[in-house]
């Protein structure tokens, strides 16, 4: 069901009706269930990546993908239940040249991936794409866009300041295009955006089978609006990504754009994103080992059951305990021993009402120390 329009485009947000058996006009007040963030961002515990475009640090290889984005794709729709997520939109325009009709042969994966560091965003977003093109234009371009909801102005109807980050590959391969805000921004917040790109293939050749690109970002929250701190650690962002594939045979080229909520800005659905301090990514390959780190929560919110995963940085016997918000222990899962490196286990909430839960995962070592790391997963009906 929508509202307004199913386009999303006409008004700020999105509402959901739920219907159940248990509630009649006789059963008193139905209550109301928490709804948590389309997306858990988490922190880096760690020192910062070096934004070379290339994500081979052992943290971006850690990291679960935050969202996908891929043309017609039932697999990324039913991945995320989310408010947000569930408003996927695309859109094929017809390049010049091109038939409107040209069958879409290499329908490209984005994976966007994020965290957190103090007051800096980190994005890494990597694509199969077989043909890689250099277009400036919307209608086929390589590459990707990031709407923020600015945290500190209001327009005069009441809703956020938007600012619109485009970025896409720059002919030759090497660097990155910048479309939309970034200018502004570059030369009002002097330091806000740090970006790279690593390309395996060769741009605007139609004659080669390419095998994608990697971006890398790292943005200045502050410039946002967020005061020192982030506020309430609420982020609101919208991504779109672009395909533009451009062959040997003109007429069968082609391009699309695909979104969340919004294509460019103004009204609609923005994600709802948490920027979760008690929810630590795993360390970079090569620093000093001994951190225990949930690595995410997948998917959250869930309905019945979500894969909680972690890194540990020594062997030992693993526990994970799930306690309601009044500190009552509602679950507990003994995962037993395990070596260092990446482990999950199954939470299981099909017993559970809906609502926010704390999870704490507990590490003990050999010689007797424990480890421990904390964080909140969402139950939804």
């Amino acid at each position: 069901m929508f509202w307004e329009s199913k386009w999303g485009n006409t008004f700020h947000g999105i509402g959901w009706l739920k219907g159940s058996p248990d509630v009649t006009v006789t059963s008193g007040s139905a209550g109301m269930t928490p709804v948590g963030p389309d997306l858990t961002i988490p922190r880096l515990g760690s020192a910062a990546p070096v934004i070379d475009g290339k994500l081979d640090e052992g943290i971006w290889k850690t990291i679960n993908p935050a969202f996908s984005l891929k043309y017609k794709s039932p697999e990324v729709l039913n991945d995320f239940p989310g408010v947000g997520l569930s408003m996927i939109r695309y859109f094929r325009p017809t390049p010049a040249g091109a038939d409107a009709a040209a069958l879409v042969v290499d329908t490209s994966k984005a994976d966007f991936k994020m965290f957190f560091r103090g007051d800096r965003l980190y994005v890494g977003v990597s694509v199969d794409d077989q043909a890689l093109s250099g277009i400036s234009g919307e209608d086929g371009r390589d590459g990707f866009r990031l709407v923020f909801d600015r945290a500190d102005t209001l327009r005069s109807d009441g809703l956020p300041f938007q600012v619109r980050f485009d970025f896409s590959l720059a002919p030759g391969g090497d660097t990155l295009q910048f479309d939309g805000d970034v200018a502004t921004f570059r030369q009002r917040f002097p330091g806000f955006l740090d970006s790279g790109v690593s390309v395996d293939g060769t741009v605007d050749d139609p004659n080669d089978v390419d095998t994608g690109y990697t971006i890398e970002l790292s943005i200045d929250l502050k410039a946002l609006g967020y005061q020192a701190g982030l506020g309430n650690h609420m982020l609101y962002v919208t991504p779109g990504f672009f395909d533009g594939d451009f062959l040997q045979d003109a007429a069968a080229s082609y391009a699309y754009r695909i979104w969340y909520g919004r294509e460019r800005g103004g009204n609609g659905v923005a994600l709802a994103a948490y920027l979760d301090e008690s929810t630590v990514v795993a360390r970079e390959v090569g620093e000093t080992p001994g951190a225990l780190a949930v690595t995410g929560v997948q998917p959250n919110p869930f309905s019945d059951e979500a894969t909680l995963h972690y890194t540990l940085g020594q062997a030992g016997q693993v526990t994970v305990e799930v306690f309601d918000l009044l500190g009552r222990r509602v679950a507990r899962v003994d995962a037993g021993a395990q070596a260092a490196g990446k482990g999950h286990v199954t939470l299981d909430g099909r017993t559970l009402a809906a609502g926010v839960y704390l999870y704490r995962v507990e590490a003990q070592a050999a010689d007797g120390s424990i480890e421990q790391a904390t964080g909140r997963v969402v139950l939804a009906r």
